[in-house]
């Protein structure tokens, strides 16, 4: 890794977290994703109909290697979806598929999560055979009891989690932590060796006030306070093992988001992914005017790139990026095969830019 001034060179990011979609959308959403900075994918399997076998899986992530463009290379970490009713005969089909990871949905609580788990006791024998099989396990960490406000969805996982940490031997993901109040619980579990949480450039960067009234911004898990947003930051300096970038990079037409009544739920990063996590995280790069420090640098690697490789087994970063200190405005929207999507911040300025 090299800098000057002005430039950070950093390899490559992973992003275990990707929503690429189906149909005409896909390809667009690959080339725009590599991009963003990232060579490596995490294929989200909560499509249309849901991935829930590891033909589904197998045949769905065939499909995305496909649509690589010939200048990249990229990896791609294959996601299954478990419901209730996943059982053993699936995950040994899934290790003989090369299938390692498994994704939790809470019923209801997000987009297309119609699959997902409302009783999670159903699930911990299923967990526990993931841990035998080396299996990690994915969770969306929000209560499936819908009468638990938005708001503190997240933070009221904490036992559901717990439960399955300590009932198995499985590495447990908590994906797109926003909840500083969890903070003190992840550094608990995560003394276990088997805990990780990944962390959204979007949650990083703003705070519910800042957004508010913003569909690009409108998510889930939904984006917090200041507060929250300082403590993950303060999280990330801490350069810990166990915490990723993983962007949930969720991409809708402008139809689903500018609608009368409620908008679709995402916030759409991919294009623009690294110098998005600069800016969020530029406080920890920067010490003195003009100046960026190589352990700073580190610390913003192994969170983008270093940590994701060894927790998942990736081979080293295909490519090296340069992030640039230069302001960058983030298009009114992209066109992606049929669709319109609007990114979020839409038409705002961040303080990074990236070159190859």
């Amino acid at each position: 890794m090299e800098q000057t001034s002005t430039a950070i060179e950093v390899p490559a990011m992973v992003n275990p977290h990707s929503h690429l979609r189906e149909g005409d959308v896909m390809g667009p959403l690959v080339r725009l994703a590599l991009q963003g900075g990232v060579d490596t994918l995490g294929l989200m399997p909560n499509t249309e109909k849901g991935l829930h076998t590891a033909e589904d899986v197998t045949q769905y992530m065939g499909l995305v290697k496909s649509l690589v463009p010939p200048e990249y290379i990229a990896e791609f970490i294959p996601y299954l979806m478990m419901t209730e009713e996943t059982g053993d005969i699936t995950l040994d089909r899934c290790m003989r598929a090369d299938i390692h990871d498994i994704k939790v949905y809470p019923r209801g609580r997000t987009t297309k999560s119609n699959f997902g788990v409302e009783k999670y006791h159903r699930i911990i024998h299923t967990v526990c055979t993931a841990g035998v099989y080396g299996i990690r396990v994915h969770l969306h960490p929000e209560h499936p009891w819908l009468l638990v406000p938005n708001r503190d969805a997240e933070y009221l996982f904490l036992p559901i989690a717990r439960m399955l940490l300590d009932a198995s031997s499985a590495v447990i993901f908590w994906e797109h932590g926003s909840d500083a109040r969890c903070i003190p619980f992840w550094k608990e579990m995560a003394r276990t060796g088997r805990f990780y949480v990944t962390l959204t450039a979007h949650h990083l960067a703003t705070d519910e006030d800042a957004v508010f009234g913003d569909v690009g911004a409108t998510c889930k898990p939904p984006i917090k306070t200041r507060w929250d947003r300082e403590q993950l930051v303060q999280l990330v300096a801490e350069n810990h093992p166990w915490v990723i970038a993983g962007a949930d990079d969720a991409p809708h037409d402008i139809k689903a988001k500018h609608v009368t009544g409620r908008c679709a739920c995402g916030a759409y990063t991919a294009p623009f992914l690294l110098p998005l996590y600069a800016h969020a995280l530029s406080s920890l790069l920067k010490t003195h005017p003009g100046v960026y420090p190589r352990d700073a640098s580190d610390v913003f690697v192994n969170f983008t790139s270093r940590n994701a490789r060894k927790v998942f087994g990736l081979p080293p970063a295909s490519r090296m990026w340069q992030l640039i200190k230069k302001p960058f405005t983030i298009p009114a929207s992209y066109e992606v095969g049929p669709w319109k999507v609007e990114p979020f911040w839409a038409g705002q300025t961040i303080d990074w830019s990236l070159e190859i």
